[in-house]
C-alpha cells in the first residue's frame, strides 16, 4: 500500500493569499474606476431626457453615484417632477431612489446600454387643478409606445417599481384617492409584460398585462394584448382585445367582463363608515328613515363590448347582472378636457332598487376617514357637495317591473342628466297597481349646505289612493276605500334632507276638490305641516259614500262605528308626524249647511286627533275634538262635542221614522219599524202602536184589552235580537258631550251632558244628564259589555211631566202634573228581553199637583153624600167618578225584581180624601194588576168609608172594576141612623 503524501500546508496557504490579493486588486481597480466615471455627465443625460419626454422640470435632490459591483449601477436618489408654470409644493411625481443597471461592457462607452430599472417608492400624484382640469398630458403614450415598439429580446429591459402609489387631489372638493403599495415587474422584448400588486380601497388586488400574448398576433400597428386583475377568486376584472399605438392616445377594441363579490366595498373609500344614508329616491318617496339592515352583497356582473377611440369609450352589448336586477344597454364614455362625460342607456326587465340604493348610500356617503382626506372638524365646515363637480352624465332607464322593499312597481321611466354637480330629472314615471300613475321632473342641486334638494313638478292620478299612499308606507293600504278612491293631483314640489313642500297644490279626491300646500319636515322624526283652504266642501261626502256601500251590501251598521275588529296597523306604523291645519268657507255636514269652519288634523306614530274643531252655523256652533290612541294594549279615544242639535239619523243607513197609515177599514197599510222599546208592539193591530184618544171618562178606562194577544206579547215589544255592545270590546277612552237637543229616531233629549270613562269593557258614567219629559234626568254608574252586557245605574228624574212621560209609555194622557223618582237599577243579558226580565232595583216618587183625568173624587163625595139607598151610591158613584179629575199629591216606592214593578204601597192625597195605591206591572208581558183604597174621612162616620178601584189587563188598555161596597155600608147606615 503507497505511503500517504501529506499535504502541503504552505503551498496552500500561499495559493490562498495569492488569490485573496488578486481580489482584492481587482476590487480596487473597480474602485479607483469608479472614481473616473464623470456622474455629472449621466445626471444631465438623465435631467435633459426626462426634460423632453415629459415637459416637466427635473429635479435630482441627492449626488447620483455609480456602483460597479456587484452589477453596474447608476443611484439617482430624489428625483421630482414638477409643473414649471405652478408653485404648488407638491411634485408631479417623485422616486426616493432610481437604480439604473447597465452591461458591464458597456459601463465605459459612449452609449450605455440598459439592462434594468428599479423604482423605489414612486408616488405619482394627479391634481385636478382650479381650473377643474387633470395636469397629466406628461403621462403620454409615447412612454408605453416605447416600451411596446422593442421587439428586440436581446434589447430587453426591465423595469422594477416597489412599494409605489398613485394619489389623486382634487384641489375644488379637497378630496383624496390612492392606489398604494404598488410591486410591479415589467419586462418588454418580444412582448410587453406588466405584472404585480397593488392595494385599493383596503383590498390587495393582482394584475398582469401581456401584449403579443400566445392566442394573438401582432398585425400592423395593431397589437393583442391581455388584462387581467383580480381580488381573490371572487373579483376579477379582464379584458382582452387589440390596440394602436400608433397613435397619440391608443385605439383599443376587445371584450370586457367584470365580476364582483361586493359591489358596495368597491364604491367605499378607504376605511369609510357610512354615517347616514343620503339618497334621492327616498327623499322623494318615503318620509321614513329607513332603519339599518344587516350587511348584505352586492354581487355584480357584467360584460360588454370594448371600443376606445382617442379619449372616447364605448360599451357596447353591455349586459348586467345581480343585486336581483337583470339587464342590458350601452354606455358611452369620454374626456372632455380630461372630465369624464358618460351616457348609460339601460332597459331592464327587473330591477330591483333597494341594492342599487344601499349602493349609492355607500358611494354617496358623508363620513370620510380617509387619511389623504381633508378632515372637518367644528360646525362651520360644510360637507362635501355628494354630486360630483367634474363629471357630465346623462341616463335613461327603464324597468319593466321596479321592486322598492315590499312594493312592485310597473313601467318605470328615468331620464336625467349630471351636469355642474346638479341633475335634471327630464322624466320620471311610475306606475302602480289600481292603474295609479306619478310623474316627476325637476333638477336635483346641492343647497347651501351641500344637501342636496329637488325643485320641480309633479302629478299623480288613479283609481285608489290609498294603493297610491303606499309609495311612502305600506300600510297606507288598510286605509278606508271611502275618501281614498279615485284621485288626482298636481302641484309645484320642492324636496331637500330637512323638508318636503307642496305649494300651488291642485287636488281632487273623489269629488272633493282641494286647493293649497303642504310642508314636511324631515327631521329626526320625520313631520308634515300644512294650511288647507278649501271651499263649498260637503264633509257628508264620506258618509254618503258609505250608505251607499252598506246599502249594496245588505248591512244595517253604524257610520264611523269602532270595536275590537278596526284595523289601526296604518296608523301603528305611521312615521311622519302630520299637523293639518284646515279652514273651509261654506260647508255641509250633519246634513246641515254652515257658513265657516276650520280644524286641526293632528297624527304621529299610534296617535290621531281632530282639534279645535270649530264649526259655525246660522244658528249655533259645534265645537269640540278627537283623539285616538293605539300605542298601548288597546286603542283608547277621547271625544269631546259641543253642539246645537245632533239627530242620530246620521249615522245610520236609513234613517228611521215611525210611519202607520190607515186603510178605510181601519187596516193597517204599512208600518215602518223603529227600536223604541216602549213602543214595539205586535204588527196586527195598528192601535197597538197609534196612541188610542186621551182617556176621558170610566167607560174609556174600562173598556176591553185593545188587542187580543196583548197578554202573550214577549217577542214582540222587547227585541230578542243580541245588543250589539262590540264598540266597548277592547276599547277604551274618555267621552265628554253637550249637546242641545240629541234626536234618536222619535226621542229628544235636550241639554244632554256625559262624561263617561270607558275601560275593559266598562263605561262608568262621571256625569249624564239631560231633560226629558219635561224633568231634569240624572244618571250614575255604570254599563258594560261583554257576551252579557247589561248595567247598574242610579237615576233621578225631577220634575217629569206625567202626561208626556205616560203617553209615550203607555199612550195615555189623561194624568197630568210633575212627578219626581229616584231609583236604582241593574241588569244584564244577551237582549233587550233579558234586560226587561231580569232587572232588579228600587224606585222612589213623589208628585205634587198630580191631576187625573176619569177619576172624580169629590164628585164621588158629593155623589154618596145625596145617596138615599144603596142603589143609588152605585149608579152615582159610577157616574161621578169618570166626569172631573181630582189632584193628588204622590209619594211611594216601587220594588224591581226579575221584570215585575211591585209597589207595597203609593200614598195618594186628595185632601181630605186619602188613597194607597198597590200592585204590579208586569214588563214580561206587558201587563198590570193594580189596586186602590180612597179613604173619605170628610164623610162622618164611626169607621171611615172607602172605595177600592182596580185596573187590570194590558198596560196599553186594561179593565177596571171598583168596589163601593163600603160606601154602601156608610148611606145604608147613615139612613138607618136617621
Amino acid at each position: 500500500m503507497p505511503e500517504k503524501r501529506k499535504p502541503n500546508i504552505l503551498l496552500n496557504s500561499k495559493i490562498a493569499v495569492g488569490i485573496c490579493l488578486a481580489v482584492l486588486f481587482l476590487l480596487g481597480l473597480a474602485l479607483v474606476a469608479q472614481g473616473f466615471i464623470d456622474t455629472r455627465n449621466y445626471r444631465d443625460a438623465i435631467i435633459d431626457a426626462v426634460q423632453k419626454q415629459t415637459n416637466r422640470k427635473v429635479t435630482i435632490k441627492g449626488n447620483v453615484s455609480v456602483s460597479l459591483l456587484p452589477t453596474p449601477t447608476l443611484y439617482i436618489p430624489g428625483l421630482e417632477l414638477r409643473d414649471p408654470a405652478s408653485d404648488k409644493p407638491a411634485p408631479a411625481a417623485s422616486v426616493d431612489l432610481v437604480s439604473i443597471h447597465v452591461t458591464m461592457m458597456s459601463v465605459f462607452s459612449d452609449h450605455p446600454r440598459i439592462a434594468s430599472i428599479s423604482l423605489d417608492h414612486p408616488v405619482l400624484e394627479l391634481v385636478r387643478a382650479e381650473d377643474n382640469l387633470v395636469h397629466w398630458d406628461w403621462l403620454n403614450a409615447g412612454l408605453l409606445k416605447a416600451l411596446a415598439d422593442n421587439k428586440d429580446p436581446g434589447k430587453a429591459v426591465s423595469i422594477e417599481i416597489n412599494n409605489g402609489r398613485v394619489l389623486y387631489h382634487d384641489t375644488n372638493t379637497d378630496k383624496n384617492t390612492t392606489i398604494d403599495r404598488i410591486n410591479t415587474v415589467a419586462s418588454n422584448g418580444s412582448r410587453l409584460f406588466i405584472g404585480g400588486s397593488f392595494q385599493l380601497y383596503g383590498h390587495d388586488l393582482k394584475f398582469s398585462f401581456n401584449t403579443n400574448p400566445e392566442s394573438g398576433k401582432s398585425s400592423g400597428s395593431s397589437t393583442p394584448f391581455q388584462l387581467n386583475v383580480s381580488s381573490g377568486n371572487k373579483n376579477t376584472l379582464a379584458m382582452k382585445g387589440a390596440m394602436d399605438l400608433s397613435k397619440d392616445v391608443p385605439d383599443i377594441n376587445g371584450q370586457l367582463a367584470l365580476e364582483v363579490e361586493d359591489a358596495q366595498e368597491w364604491v367605499q373609500a378607504k376605511h369609510q363608515e357610512v354615517a347616514e344614508e343620503k339618497d334621492l329616491l327616498p327623499q322623494l318617496m318615503n318620509f321614513a328613515k329607513k332603519t339599518k339592515k344587516e350587511k348584505t352583497l352586492l354581487p355584480l356582473k357584467i360584460s360588454s363590448d370594448w371600443s376606445q377611440r382617442g379619449l372616447s369609450i364605448v360599451m357596447d352589448k353591455v349586459q348586467l347582472e345581480g343585486m336581483n336586477s337583470a339587464g342590458g344597454g350601452k354606455i358611452q364614455l369620454a374626456w372632455k378636457e380630461w372630465k369624464p362625460s358618460i351616457q348609460i342607456d339601460f332597459k331592464f326587465p327587473t330591477l330591483d332598487y333597494d341594492p342599487w340604493k344601499e349602493l349609492l348610500t355607500a358611494a354617496f356617503a358623508r363620513k370620510d376617514t380617509n387619511p389623504y382626506n381633508k378632515v372637518y372638524h367644528g360646525d362651520d365646515e360644510l360637507p362635501e357637495n355628494p354630486l360630483p363637480q367634474n363629471i357630465e352624465m346623462k341616463l335613461n332607464v327603464a324597468a319593466d317591473q321596479l321592486t322598492f322593499g315590499t312594493q312592485s312597481w310597473q313601467d318605470t321611466v328615468l331620464s336625467m342628466q349630471l351636469t355642474d354637480a346638479s341633475v335634471t330629472v327630464n322624466q320620471f314615471n311610475i306606475k302602480r297597481p289600481g292603474d295609479s300613475t306619478l310623474s316627476l321632473f325637476g333638477v336635483i342641486s346641492p343647497s347651501a349646505t351641500n344637501d342636496l334638494r329637488f325643485e320641480g313638478s309633479m302629478e299623480t292620478k288613479g283609481k285608489s289612493l290609498s294603493h297610491m299612499l303606499t309609495v311612502f308606507d305600506d300600510s297606507a293600504i288598510s286605509l278606508p276605500e271611502t275618501g281614498f278612491g279615485e284621485f288626482f293631483a298636481r302641484s309645484n314640489i320642492f324636496v331637500s334632507a330637512a323638508q318636503l313642500r307642496l305649494s300651488e297644490a291642485d287636488v281632487e279626491l273623489g269629488e272633493l276638490h282641494l286647493n293649497g300646500g303642504l310642508v314636511a319636515y324631515f327631521d329626526a322624526k320625520p313631520r308634515i305641516e300644512a294650511d288647507v283652504g278649501l271651499k263649498e266642501i260637503s264633509f257628508d261626502y264620506f258618509r254618503d259614500a258609505w250608505r251607499e256601500r252598506q246599502k249594496k251590501s245588505g248591512q244595517q251598521d253604524f257610520f264611523l262605528k269602532f270595536d275590537k275588529g278596526m284595523n289601526f296597523n296604518w296608523l301603528k306604523k305611521l312615521q311622519p308626524t302630520i299637523d293639518f291645519r284646515v279652514n273651509v268657507d261654506h260647508f255641509i255636514f250633519l246634513d246641515r249647511s254652515g257658513e265657516k269652519a276650520s280644524f286641526r288634523v293632528y297624527a304621529r306614530t299610534g296617535d290621531l286627533g281632530i282639534y279645535d274643531i270649530n264649526f259655525v252655523y246660522p244658528s249655533n256652533i259645534m265645537k269640540g275634538h278627537f283623539k285616538l290612541d293605539v300605542t298601548g294594549e288597546q286603542p283608547s279615544v277621547d271625544i269631546a262635542l259641543s253642539v246645537g242639535t245632533l239627530n242620530t239619523d246620521y249615522f245610520m243607513v236609513s234613517p228611521i221614522k215611525p210611519v202607520a197609515s190607515l186603510a178605510d177599514d181601519g187596516k193597517k197599510l204599512e208600518i215602518i219599524p223603529q227600536s223604541n222599546i216602549f213602543l214595539m208592539a205586535a204588527n196586527d193591530d195598528v192601535e197597538a202602536i197609534v196612541p188610542p184618544a186621551p182617556a176621558t171618562g170610566i167607560d174609556d178606562i174600562a173598556e176591553k184589552p185593545r188587542n187580543k194577544n196583548d197578554a202573550a206579547m214577549p217577542g214582540k215589544r222587547w227585541p230578542e235580537s243580541l245588543i250589539d255592545m262590540s264598540w266597548m270590546n277592547g276599547l277604551s277612552g274618555v267621552v265628554d258631550l253637550n249637546i242641545g237637543n240629541l234626536t234618536h229616531e222619535n226621542i229628544t233629549l235636550e241639554n244632554l251632558k256625559l262624561q263617561a270613562n270607558l275601560s275593559n269593557d266598562l263605561m262608568t258614567f262621571k256625569k249624564f244628564t239631560f231633560n226629558y219629559w219635561g224633568g231634569q234626568c240624572t244618571i250614575s254608574g255604570s254599563m258594560f259589555g261583554g257576551k252579557v252586557p247589561g248595567f247598574s245605574i242610579s237615576v233621578s228624574l225631577l220634575n217629569a211631566h206625567l202626561q208626556q212621560m205616560l203617553k209615550e209609555l203607555i199612550g195615555r194622557d189623561n194624568i197630568v202634573g210633575n212627578v219626581s223618582l229616584t231609583s236604582s237599577l241593574s241588569t244584564s243579558g244577551i237582549n233587550y228581553l233579558s234586560w226587561v226580565t231580569q232587572a232588579e232595583g228600587k224606585m222612589a216618587l213623589s208628585g205634587r199637583g198630580v191631576t187625573v183625568k176619569g177619576i172624580n173624587l169629590p164628585g164621588v163625595v158629593d155623589a154618596v153624600s145625596v145617596s138615599r139607598t144603596a142603589s143609588d151610591v152605585v149608579n152615582s158613584v159610577a157616574l161621578a167618578l169618570g166626569n172631573g179629575s181630582t189632584t193628588f199629591a204622590v209619594d211611594g216606592n216601587i220594588n224591581i225584581k226579575n221584570g215585575i214593578l211591585r209597589t207595597p204601597g203609593i200614598r195618594l192625597n186628595a185632601d181630605p180624601v186619602l188613597g194607597n195605591f198597590m200592585g204590579e206591572v208586569k214588563l214580561v208581558p206587558w201587563t198590570m194588576d193594580f189596586s186602590t183604597m180612597f179613604q173619605f174621612p170628610n164623610l162622618s162616620s164611626e169607621t171611615v168609608p172607602t172605595m177600592t178601584v182596580q185596573l187590570s189587563g194590558p198596560l196599553a188598555g186594561g179593565t177596571i172594576r171598583t168596589d163601593t161596597s163600603s160606601l154602601e155600608a156608610y148611606v145604608t147606615k147613615r139612613i138607618i141612623g136617621k
